[in-house]
């Protein structure tokens, strides 16, 4: 692995290019639940980065405990669930998402908070799309992962309290009743 420089952005070594990863492979070979529990097992740190038809989901972990998920795709958003959810109105989610432009290092959660929305309402909402993006990933049959190791680049904007365990088999779950219905 390169070593780092203090001037790189985070995930990109001395010299730009992308870190390099320890594990990788097709999860038509290997499912994303065997993937995500060999991390946890592994006690891992580092993010999983999981690409299928044009969209991302990464997985921050430290020491084998998931910390945050993302998507580049529409399907699972922290804003949307908060509105859905009545946990932000639409005010407060326009102005986070305009400082979030202007500061893209930051999270949303805590841009959110710092809009005035209670603590307790932005781990609710980052529960709910860490919940349904471990689901996601279940129900995918193919598509390219890769594991970097090292400190996730960005905090936290709740404690995932959820037992990894109980939401991969909730995904396992909803896999099996989708494959019912098809």
């Amino acid at each position: 692995m390169s070593p780092q420089t203090p001037e790189a952005p985070p995930g990109l070594g001395a010299a730009g290019a992308p870190a390099p990863s320890v594990l990788e492979g097709d999860l038509a070979r290997f499912v994303a639940a065997d993937v995500l529990q060999f991390l946890r097992l592994a006690g891992a740190s580092g993010r999983l980065e999981v690409d299928r038809l044009g969209e991302q989901v990464t997985v921050a972990f430290a020491r084998g405990r998931p910390l945050w998920a993302s998507t580049s795709g529409r399907s699972v958003r922290l804003g949307d669930a908060m509105l859905h959810r009545g946990w932000a109105s639409s005010a407060e989610l326009s102005a986070a998402l305009k400082d979030q432009r202007e500061r893209p290092a930051e999270r949303l959660g805590s841009l959110l908070r710092e809009r005035g929305v209670p603590q307790e309402y932005v781990a609710a909402g980052v529960g709910e799309v860490f919940r349904r993006l471990i689901c996601l990933l279940s129900l995918w049959p193919d598509g390219d992962f890769r594991f970097v190791p090292g400190l996730p680049e960005a905090g936290c904007d709740a404690a995932l309290e959820a037992e990894l365990d109980r939401l991969l088999l909730e995904g396992l779950h909803q896999a099996d009743l989708a494959q019912a219905h098809a």
